[in-house]
């Protein structure tokens, strides 16, 4: 009979241990980053055999950023604010160099050398986005973008969207008359593993020996890459791509070039004469207020572009201090983890 409550009691502190760890665990899970529910999925990639119902073949609302450092320009903090407040519901992911540099060396090894060995922050960061979005899916907009409106209203007839530099540049900047548009890099979204940022990665290495970062791995290689992936018909339906309207999301133009695009509509007899250019000159070369149709406008500060353009002594916000921010390392750790326990007998 003693030994009868002996046991009794062993069982009862056995049911009770396992009934706090259950709990304790399961309260673990749900607190756990938020990394867990969303994109646990979206670590693996295409060339990764997986399940197709685990697929997604939809836009997670995700929004990444990312800057050289954690401690953003403070300038740049109002519309870092609009995203998070215009999506309080979505994941906010925040990426720093290192943070990048890791997930290359998990994910795209070969293309680490030719990461670092870019002579400026600007072309890292280009690719940076490239590699996120394919890798993870979601909108990544560049720090100086403000969001105006929900993206949730915006509904694109693919997984995947482009926004368009403003004509103004397109023309008078770049020189591009084309009625294609131009593709712009500020910002982007897509579903994770679309075809069309694989195939803009693995084509990385042709414009290597470009010295400027449009050209090699910004706007102007990303729309040549766009008109080569759309003319060889390399997509499905689930491969389309969404090429927006310039004044969606970049409606406003850089007012620091107002100068030269006056320049270049005075001199230039067939410009002058553009619809284009009457109408700068009708507004004395002035951005308008963004049309009532815009998600975003772009305040061209140079955000975007590294922590080099940060004056001494600038005043910085850390990101960490933000709410709910998921940051790249926490996201690195993540996929760590997920691939120990994947690789466990």
């Amino acid at each position: 009979m003693h030994l009868f409550t002996k046991r009794g009691k062993l069982c009862l502190c056995w049911t009770v241990t396992v009934l706090v760890l259950y709990f304790w665990g399961a309260h673990y899970l749900t607190q756990k980053s938020n990394v867990d529910n969303q994109i646990k999925t979206v670590f693996e990639d295409d060339s990764q055999p997986k399940d197709k119902s685990t697929t997604l073949t939809v836009m997670p609302h995700i929004i990444h950023q990312m800057w050289s450092f954690y401690d953003i320009p403070r300038t740049a903090l109002p519309w870092v604010t609009s995203w998070r407040k215009k999506h309080p519901s979505w994941k906010y992911c925040f990426w720093n160099s290192k943070d990048v540099e890791q997930l290359i060396a998990k994910r795209w090894p070969w293309l680490l050398a030719l990461y670092k060995s870019y002579p400026d922050e600007s072309f890292r960061l280009n690719i940076a986005k490239y590699i996120i979005l394919y890798n993870f899916g979601g909108i990544f907009p560049d720090l100086d973008i403000e969001c105006r409106k929900p993206m949730d209203l915006f509904i694109p007839q693919s997984s995947c969207f482009l926004s368009q530099e403003p004509t103004v540049h397109r023309v008078l900047l770049y020189h591009w008359y084309t009625t294609s548009g131009m593709s712009s890099s500020a910002l982007m979204g897509c579903r994770p593993g679309h075809p069309f940022f694989k195939f803009v990665i693995e084509k990385l290495t042709d414009t290597a020996y470009i010295l400027n970062s449009d050209e090699s791995t910004g706007s102007i290689m990303l729309h040549k890459r766009y008109l080569k992936y759309m003319s060889e018909q390399r997509h499905s339906h689930k491969g389309l791509i969404t090429l927006a309207n310039p004044d969606t999301f970049q409606p406003s133009f850089n007012s620091g070039y107002a100068s030269l695009f006056t320049h270049s509509c005075q001199t230039n007899s067939h410009l002058n004469s553009s619809q284009l250019c009457q109408e700068l000159s009708r507004h004395h070369f002035i951005n308008l207020h963004p049309p009532p149709g815009a998600f975003t406008d772009r305040k061209w500060e140079r955000t975007s572009q590294g922590a080099r353009y940060i004056p001494e002594g600038f005043l910085t916000t850390n990101i960490q201090t933000l709410d709910n921010v998921i940051t790249g390392a926490e996201i690195i750790a993540r996929m760590n983890q997920i691939q120990k326990e994947t690789d466990r007998p």
